[in-house]
């Protein structure tokens, strides 16, 4: 495994000084860039990692890559993360720090002022600067205004010092608007708000595109859609350039996820409108539901924990589970008997052991503590 691991870090280290991805002062042709991801896609070479971290009852801090426990370091770290392609954590000295491709690294020397992280970006700020680091590359927003700001899977939406509206995505920072802006959603790769004029925007794949003339009364952003009751009351949906027309009249309520909605109909009719379809859940309205990834996930009125996932439903327990989490493909929850059930990509299983109270899902590791020692891991079928 760390053999293997060895090969990708130079493969790609070997790709990317070809093409000056990450020191050349070069931009990469955007065709040539599209061709080498889709390369890699298809050998399996851009993919996410598998990690999990901790920190044990002497303050050691670990790392779970793949398989392989690495101790990160000596000292009491001040807090980490862990994302789909790495952990970032801030150490004892207060330095920003990263593991990834097997290796920690030092990002920043001064300790940030917050960081978060998502699946493809690290962001984080200090002194009135926010960074954004993404494959490899740490980009200054220099712009940015020190005030609010919004991000998710690989965008961040900001104002910045001369008031404009600014979007960064795709390694570049580009201003959207020059008046202000209100009401602004953010998805995974999308920004949804109203200009100065109040007119409904959206901005996706480096383009923006105007989408109402009169104010809408509600929007959320997801994957490749924005969902949004329009100013006569209409549901649409816009995804992947397109706006649909789901129903003539607003739902009770919606929420957005990896190219789907989820939303209950004005007759109480449980719905969900995935990749360009929409689709009947339930004849009832659920007592309660999220969207998550590639979930929707919910309790039914006879008191069933259920899930729809990648077009099907599955009842997962005929009871309420008190504990769940998901990230990604992987749901999991405490069942009766104490131990840690999964739904994980598209399969029943069992993640645990013994009786746990709490864990915690990073993509698809699933983690929890047993007692002093160091923590289980549940991953690719087989507990660590």
């Amino acid at each position: 495994m760390n053999d293997w691991r060895g090969i990708r870090v130079r493969f790609l280290q070997a790709i990317a000084d070809h093409f000056a991805l990450f020191s050349s002062g070069v931009k990469m042709n955007l065709r040539i860039s599209f061709t080498v991801s889709l390369v890699l896609a298809s050998i399996g070479l851009i993919s996410a990692q598998h990690y999990s971290a901790w920190v044990d009852q002497i303050n050691h801090f670990y790392v779970f890559d793949e398989g392989a426990i690495t101790k990160l370091d000596h000292n009491l770290v001040k807090s980490f993360k862990v994302a789909k392609q790495y952990v970032a954590y801030v150490n004892n000295v207060g330095q920003l720090k990263i593991y990834e491709n097997g290796k920690a690294k030092v990002l920043f020397e001064n300790p940030p002022d917050e960081f978060h992280v998502t699946d493809n970006l690290l962001l984080f700020t200090t002194r009135g600067n926010m960074y954004v680091y993404e494959q490899g590359k740490i980009t200054n927003l220099r712009f940015w205004g020190g005030g609010q700001y919004q991000y998710y899977d690989s965008i961040v939406a900001f104002v910045d010092y001369n008031g404009n509206f600014r979007v960064y995505s795709n390694l570049e920072s580009n201003a959207v608007e020059m008046l202000n802006v209100s009401n602004v959603t953010v998805g995974k790769n999308i920004v949804g708000y109203l200009n100065n004029m109040d007119q409904l925007i959206v901005y996706y794949r480096g383009e923006k595109q105007n989408l109402e003339v009169m104010t809408p009364t509600q929007m959320k952003a997801g994957r490749n859609l924005l969902a949004y009751v329009d100013y006569y009351k209409q549901f649409k949906v816009f995804h992947k350039g397109n706006v649909i027309q789901i129903g003539s009249f607003p739902p009770q309520s919606f929420e957005t996820g990896d190219d789907l909605v989820a939303f209950v109909q004005p007759n109480g009719q449980f719905m969900v409108f995935d990749d360009g379809l929409p689709i009947e859940i339930e004849i009832q309205p659920p007592v309660n539901y999220w969207v998550k990834d590639n979930f929707v996930i919910y309790h039914d009125p006879g008191g069933s924990f259920k899930t729809y996932f990648k077009g099907q439903i599955h009842t997962l327990e005929s009871y309420i589970p008190k504990f769940w989490a998901c990230d990604n493909e992987v749901l999991a929850w405490i069942d009766y008997n104490g131990r840690i059930k999964a739904f994980y990509k598209g399969n029943m299983i069992y993640a645990s052991d013994r009786v746990v109270k709490k864990f915690d899902v990073w993509l698809d590791t699933i983690t929890y503590p047993v007692g002093l020692d160091r923590p289980k891991i549940y991953w690719n079928g087989r507990i660590y």
